[in-house]
């Protein structure tokens, strides 16, 4: 392993992107990818991340294109470390030959080692602000910036071009007929519906419930239809909040999948955030592709 300065007029043929977090985390990362793709339109791109990222891998196939699922380690709270299937892990990892591995995964306090194993020709990333600087393809972390424009930071600090900080989320008919469906089901209007979401993995990146509850009280009571999302395991959660707001909400707990909200919900009024990861509304951030 090594580290050196990046050329993109020649890009790395195998690149290991680390980003063994959630859902929302990894949606943070799109226009950090997007931009890497673009200046290795030709590279095979492959996420090392948890299990769950499956689905985000092939709904974004544009820019990534495999899946190496990390099992996990002690002190990474996303997941129940398996570390008996580290060892394999390391040396599926190797056995890839990585021309570049960047660490998309956090300051690089426990992850950088991770890193360092996959065996990668070339290893980037961010780095605590008070280490000693490792080398030119390693950044301070930036604890001042939004969390999507800290990625594409780390992608301009590359060499990267980035043309553009804006999520995109690609869509499927089959979402547009699941959004579709629902809309039936519930007589809902999505153009005219609220949308609020309390949840977080993690009870770090969660704001308080309460807060969520003044929120939808106040839009109901200014005449707008609000409705509450939220999984299948975000049920207790979801039934709080219903329970703090007096208006009466829409209940979509469990009722929809990932894919079905973006069509649902391009033309509604506003999202409520759930973490300080999105400094603003989701209709601003996000452009639906088909």
């Amino acid at each position: 392993m090594t580290t050196s300065c990046l050329s993109w007029s020649n890009p790395p043929r195998r690149i290991a992107v680390f980003r063994a977090l959630q859902l929302g985390d990894l949606l943070c990362t799109v226009p950090a990818l997007r931009a890497l793709r673009q200046a290795a339109p030709a590279a095979e791109i492959t996420l090392v991340g948890l299990p769950e990222a499956r689905g985000f891998v092939e709904r974004y196939s544009d820019y990534l294109d495999d899946l190496l699922i990390f099992p996990g380690m002690d002190g990474m709270p996303e997941q129940t470390p398996r570390p008996h299937e580290l060892p394999g892990f390391y040396a599926a990892a190797q056995a890839r030959q990585f021309d570049l591995a960047i660490q998309l995964h956090g300051t690089g306090y426990q992850v950088n080692d991770i890193v360092d194993l996959l065996g990668a020709k070339v290893v980037a990333g961010f780095e605590p602000p008070e280490w000693t600087p490792r080398g030119p393809t390693f950044m301070a972390w930036r604890d001042d910036l939004p969390e999507p424009l800290r990625y594409t930071a780390l992608m301009a600090h590359l060499g990267v071009p980035v043309r553009s900080t804006e999520l995109d989320f690609p869509l499927t008919l089959e979402d547009q007929r699941e959004c579709d469906a629902l809309a039936r089901q519930l007589d809902l209007r999505p153009a005219e519906t609220i949308l609020v979401h309390p949840g977080a993995r993690l009870l770090s990146r969660r704001w308080p419930v309460d807060r969520f509850a003044a929120v939808a009280s106040w839009l109901a009571a200014e005449g707008h239809t609000v409705a509450v999302t939220g999984s299948r395991d975000e049920r207790d959660l979801t039934q709080h909040l219903l329970d703090l707001v007096d208006a009466p909400l829409i209940d979509l707990t469990g009722l929809t999948s990932l894919g079905a909200w973006p069509p649902c919900s391009r033309n509604a009024g506003c999202w409520s955030a759930t973490t300080p990861e999105f400094p603003m509304w989701p209709r601003q951030w996000a452009r639906l592709a088909w």
